[in-house]
């Protein structure tokens, strides 16, 4: 990775494609076991949900089911980092063979796409001193989320996500089951995407160009797939995606992230 590639790749399509460890196969085989997970019965996907609370921030982790008004990318995901063992080590349910599986292939995926944060970081502290301490502190937890999603299916041709800025600083799109993935400044520029093996999409979330500079706008972006392209009669897809929040940056609100910005 070089700064001066990501820079221009950002200029030109809010995107760069950044090297990642983990194969394709690695990747499919870890959203298999969520899918799997998703298979257990209500009450003990329910049980694995908790509000991570730390003053300043609030967020979920664990297990969310969220039907969307629209009914447009009803979906169900899990939120995976560092605090999942430390809320969920009394639930009995974490001896289940089907949890214990996704939990594992969880923690791999989560620590790849955080030695991958270090490097990125590692290359923009050269031009922004400092950056670094922004994600990491001695004193807390890093605000890092592993998302496996999986998004309901629809009976119409096509499933939507629809466009959204990410409400934390900076994304890794690491894996999906179908090309869909549309990346872009705003709605007249979203171009498909689609993933290689051993890499990732990075893109700059709504808050990243104030700790860095104007250039590294946020990336505009939603999911457009066709019938034919879901993964079962209930699944239309799945997904993988890791989200890095600088400490103590102000949470965004829903109309800011849905709201196309001009840059």
């Amino acid at each position: 990775m070089e700064f001066k590639k990501i820079r221009a790749d950002i200029l030109e399509k809010n995107y760069s494609e950044i090297p990642f460890r983990l194969s394709k196969e690695n990747l499919i085989r870890a959203a298999e076991s969520f899918l799997d997970l998703l298979t257990l019965p209500e009450n003990k996907k329910d049980s694995l949900y908790s509000r991570w609370d730390v003053g300043d921030h609030l967020s979920d982790v664990g297990y969310i089911k969220r039907k969307s008004n629209e009914g447009k990318d009803d979906k169900e995901f899990f939120h995976f980092n560092e605090v999942v063992d430390v809320h969920f080590k009394d639930i009995f349910y974490k001896d289940d063979k089907k949890i214990k599986i996704f939990l594992h292939e969880a923690r791999t995926v989560y620590h790849e796409a955080k030695k991958t944060l270090h490097a990125l970081l590692k290359i923009f502290e050269g031009e922004f001193p400092g950056i670094t301490k922004m994600f990491f502190d001695e004193t807390s937890i890093p605000f890092l989320y592993l998302r496996f999603l999986k998004y309901d299916s629809k009976e119409k041709g096509k499933f939507l996500a629809r466009a959204h800025y990410d409400r934390g600083s900076l994304t890794f799109a690491l894996a999906e089951s179908a090309p869909g993935l549309r990346i872009g400044r705003d709605e007249k520029t979203l171009r498909e995407v689609d993933s290689k093996n051993k890499t990732a999409l990075f893109m700059p979330a709504i808050h990243f160009h104030e700790i860095t500079e104007e250039i590294f706008t946020p990336a505009w972006h939603d999911v457009v797939q066709k019938l034919e392209d879901r993964v079962s009669r209930e699944t239309s897809r799945w997904a993988i995606v890791f989200f890095a929040d600088a400490l103590h940056m102000k949470t965004p609100t829903m109309e800011e992230t849905h709201t196309p910005k001009t840059y």
